[in-house]
């Protein structure tokens, strides 16, 4: 798994930019939710292609069993 960070860009205006790095599919929902409601209002949300990706489990079976 890669390091996940959530980087916070806030800039000279006062607007806040926030991208999660390491992430994949909508876990990082759950961190930014958190700092999004503790920031303020959000005015737009892109989501990044890795977020239409999956963490993948494989279960793999022995022959016979």
């Amino acid at each position: 798994m890669a390091n996940q960070e959530i980087v916070i860009d806030i800039r000279p205006d006062g607007t806040v930019r926030m991208e999660g790095e390491g992430f994949v599919g909508p876990e990082c929902d759950h961190f930014m939710g958190e700092l999004e409601a503790a920031i303020g209002v959000v005015e737009k949300r892109q989501n990044k292609p890795e977020y239409a990706r999956r963490n993948v489990v494989a279960a793999v079976r022995k022959a016979g069993r």
